[in-house]
């Protein structure tokens, strides 16, 4: 007999045993959503290289699902594994996963300012003579014979019209140097940047060029006589006054 008074309204979808809360419990049309949503962002990711899926440090389950996404041709079946793929992928904090997506993109705004950089950089080197200095001067580490190799093929390219293969070459060098200046940063900030402007908006970029220090010549020891010392003997004295 039911324990129910007559005045109770009943959930007929609920037994009366039980008692866990279903408030709490996202609808199924959530959950759709939801795996819908973990499903295209895991296929966002497979289409990644290898090492940039390695990178995010994911489940190991996970990640071998990623990589062998590019193996499978089958229609069927790489959609049949993509859905395996939105299953490991619940209970995953995305929000890395979405951010690191946004920049192998190159959207985010650190990137795309980073772009920018570099284009500046190559078009300066390309037509400033003077802003080889600068760039070697900041960017000591790189090869800057090989560059000023780059720097000649690509004007060559430019006045013949030949394909640009140096002068895209230049930019992924400035690149390199600038991702390596950027990872060094403690604060991530880059201050010198080709253009005349610094990392600060309208800023006056300020490069001033190492000068040597001159090494001090050291003087010579003054050697004052000292108040117990023995007199000069005649000899001493005539012999200097020879030698002088």
């Amino acid at each position: 007999m039911s324990t129910h008074s007559r005045g109770t309204l009943i959930d007929p979808t609920k037994s009366e045993h039980d008692d866990f809360d279903y408030g709490d419990r996202p609808s199924k049309s959530q959950k759709k959503r939801d795996s819908t949503a973990a499903q295209d962002l895991g296929a966002k990711v497979a289409e990644l290289s290898r090492d940039k899926i390695e990178s995010l440090c994911l489940p190991e389950k996970l990640q071998d699902a990623l990589i062998e996404t590019a193996r499978i041709t089958a229609h069927e079946g790489k959609r049949r594994h993509l859905q395996l793929i939105g299953k490991l992928m619940r209970g995953i904090d995305t929000e890395p996963i979405r951010a690191a997506l946004e920049k192998f993109a190159g959207t985010s705004k650190q990137e795309i300012a980073d772009m920018h950089l570099a284009e500046r950089w190559r078009e300066r080197l390309l037509k400033d003579t003077e802003a080889f200095a600068l760039f070697a001067n900041d960017y000591r580490e790189v090869d800057l014979q090989q560059l000023r190799t780059m720097i000649r093929n690509a004007q060559k390219e430019q006045a013949q019209n030949k394909p640009p293969r140096d002068f895209r070459k230049i930019y992924q060098v400035v690149r390199d140097a600038i991702d390596a200046r950027r990872a060094a940063s403690t604060n991530g900030s880059i201050d010198t940047i080709a253009g005349g402007e610094t990392a600060g908006p309208g800023a006056a970029m300020q490069v001033t060029a190492a000068t040597p220090a001159t090494p001090a010549v050291p003087a010579a020891p003054s050697v004052t006589p000292s108040a117990d010392a023995p007199p000069r003997s005649p000899a001493a004295k005539k012999y200097k006054k020879a030698s002088t």
